[in-house]
């Protein structure tokens, strides 16, 4: 490291309307190795959904421990394993509904673990979501607190399930009983907000060249890049190629997918469309991984669908939407179908691990190692609709927290709100309870 060069923590590469931020290089952080190891290890933390829940019975290992088996479902998995729990026998209880209306009743209780009521109007009242205990903790670390991102938008008005309203169906992360935090769905905005700040005081004339040059984020901002780069040390210059290698990767799909020719930072009517759903899916996980290695926030929220989602999966070989199949009747066929949604949602999280796993933190070590991710879906079984032994995941090590690599069956049904108690731990934004917590879950921390 350059001694003599110090960067400040939210430094910025500024252009003429933009501003490119900076991954947390050893360069900005002030102290000795000791300091410098605090500071570069957060713990950061994803909640991942999927919709309509999971055929368990390819979902489920036969064996417990350390020496588990993975199941079809579960065989993505196996290049991040060891930092891979499948938890067994939790449930989500908060999630049955007044009468119908699973679906939304178990995804507004997703990370809050409190039962809502169902409501049409404006008198909506859930409790804050897991992730946003630990916004209102540790957001103020980060430029943005919290990252919301989903496959799908939509409104929150309506109904959507059964007399509970859309905000219920389409919302899993809330600041507050009134408050759910709404997601994005676009790539390019999420680009836009994370690594694209722009200048409204910026000339007319200015915004005009850079829109005739067409240029990338990255290709406007390259003399400073370099100029940068001159000034860091041997481990910053590799910190910074590997980051910026990896924006450049996701400008490229934003372009190539979009069917651009380049990436137009034009903010904010940037076109968007054309991307398949494995595209989406991938880009997201990108922006996420770019987000935390960027130390832009350090807590995420995706959703794959939202309530009845009823997304068609031509591209795995059939006609039917999701929701429709997860009534499966105990039909064969519909199981068969089952599968491969399953297999394909597996394997999104499993590219967002290995995504994690293969991007090197500024201690040297992958940033799966300073995460942990939470992976299920609103019910279990899509035919009966229960919420007890939900299909859960826990993933990444919280810098050393969590024992991972292992299938915990509980027998006694605990609420996985016992399960955010721990994770809440991990992230020092430690609560008295959640929901309908009782205490910690066991087995999980090393």
């Amino acid at each position: 490291m350059t001694k003599s060069f110090r960067l400040n923590r939210r430094s910025l590469l500024r252009g003429t309307g933009v501003a490119l931020s900076l991954p947390l290089l050893e360069a900005m952080i002030p102290g000795n190795k000791t300091a410098f190891a605090q500071d570069a290890r957060p713990v950061r933390s994803i909640s991942y959904f999927v919709p309509n829940g999971i055929h368990m019975q390819t979902w489920t290992p036969r064996r417990e421990g350390i020496d588990y088996d993975l199941p079809p479902t579960l065989t993505p998995l196996a290049s991040v394993k060891e930092y891979v729990s499948v938890l067994s026998g939790l449930h989500n209880r908060s999630g049955i509904p007044d009468g119908f209306g699973d679906h939304a009743a178990g995804i507004s209780s997703f990370l809050t673990c409190f039962h809502v009521r169902k409501n049409l109007g404006d008198n909506i009242l859930n409790a804050i979501s897991m992730d946003q205990i630990a916004a209102q903790n540790i957001g103020h670390l980060t430029p943005l607190p919290s990252l919301e991102l989903g496959m799908f938008g939509g409104g929150a008005s309506g109904n959507c399930d059964n007399g509970y309203g859309c905000v219920y169906a389409r919302n899993i992360s809330w600041s507050g009983p009134k408050t759910p935090v709404p997601k994005l769905s676009d790539p390019q905005q999420v680009f836009d907000r994370l690594f694209s700040n722009f200048d409204p005081s910026q000339s007319t004339a200015a915004s005009e060249r850079r829109r005739a040059l067409n240029q990338s984020l990255l290709d406007y901002l390259m003399t400073d890049i370099q100029k940068l780069h001159n000034k860091l040390g041997a481990n910053d210059k590799l910190k910074l190629d590997e980051y910026l290698t990896s924006l450049r990767q996701v400008e490229n799909k934003l372009s190539i997918d979009s069917g651009q020719d380049a990436v137009a930072c034009e903010f904010p009517n940037r076109p968007s469309g054309g991307l398949s759903l494995t595209a989406k899916a991938e880009i997201m996980a990108d922006l996420i991984v770019l987000a935390f290695q960027c130390d832009i926030t350090r807590i995420s929220t995706f959703m794959m669908g939202n309530a009845l989602a009823d997304t068609r999966f031509e591209f795995l070989g059939f006609p039917e939407g999701h929701h429709e199949l997860s009534h499966h009747g105990g039909r064969q066929y519909n199981y068969d179908q089952l599968k491969k949604i399953d297999y394909w949602q597996v394997q999104q999280f499993a590219y967002l691990l290995n995504k994690l796993k293969n991007t090197i933190s500024p201690d040297g070590a992958n940033l799966l190692e300073s995460t942990q991710a939470f992976f299920s879906s609103d019910i279990s079984d899509g035919n009966r609709h229960n919420h007890d032994n939900m299909p859960v995941l826990l993933a990444g090590r919280a810098n050393g927290y969590l024992k991972q690599g292992q299938h915990i069956r509980y027998p006694d049904e605990p609420s996985w709100a016992n399960l955010f108690m721990v994770m809440l731990d991990a992230m020092d934004s430690s609560v008295a309870s959640i929901g309908d917590s009782t205490g910690r879950l066991p087995n999980l921390t090393a």
